[in-house]
């Protein structure tokens, strides 16, 4: 249990605040994402990519602008509010001081490499995953959730020049990692 000047709060109900705390923090940050590109590219833009009708020439811009307002700074701003506000133990939550033991690299890389093949066979049985017929309109629903998916990735992703491969590592492959640090390593294992 985490002490606070106050009380001890369990951790069951640790659990419970953090959670109902990231959701509310989602559901702002959606709100204030979809907010600043109304503010930036108008109505109808928006409205356009929330269709799904992605030939807007701002459409990336907006996915982008989602994405992070929405997604990935509410990953970070819940466990630091969560550990800062409600337990008061930032050092113990947020672990600023974590040592790294580079020998469990080589342990994740060894590990990554002796797992591909299983997770290339579990995607073929996903891709080929058919359900029964009365299940019909929910296997529809999960293609076309697919393939709406693989739209919006292919966008955000799309790279003109090498200032868009830079941009795209450090929000997708350093910021994004850094956050989910924060949340999970940070407030849900501890």
């Amino acid at each position: 249990m985490i002490n606070t000047p106050n009380k001890q709060i369990h951790p069951a109900l640790q659990f419970v605040i953090f959670i109902a705390l990231t959701i509310a923090v989602f559901l702002v940050g959606n709100i204030a994402g979809i907010g600043i590109a109304m503010a930036m590219y108008g109505m109808h833009a928006v409205m356009a990519v929330g269709t799904m009708s992605l030939t807007s020439p701002h459409a990336a811009g907006i996915l982008w602008i989602i994405q992070i307002a929405g997604t990935t700074l509410p990953i970070l701003i819940a466990p630091v509010f969560f550990a800062f506000v409600i337990v008061r133990d930032p050092k113990g939550y947020i672990k600023p001081s974590f040592r790294f033991p580079w020998m469990l690299l080589v342990l994740v890389l060894f590990i990554m490499l002796l797992s591909l093949p299983s997770i290339e066979a579990l995607s073929d049985i996903n891709q080929k995953m058919q359900l029964p017929r009365f299940l019909s309109g929910v296997q529809k629903w999960m293609e076309d959730s697919e393939n709406n998916a693989q739209k919006l990735t292919g966008l955000m992703l799309h790279m003109k020049n090498i200032w868009d491969l830079i941009a795209d590592v450090l929000l997708i492959g350093l910021l994004t990692a850094i956050v989910e640090e924060f949340m999970f390593r940070g407030v849900l294992q501890t």
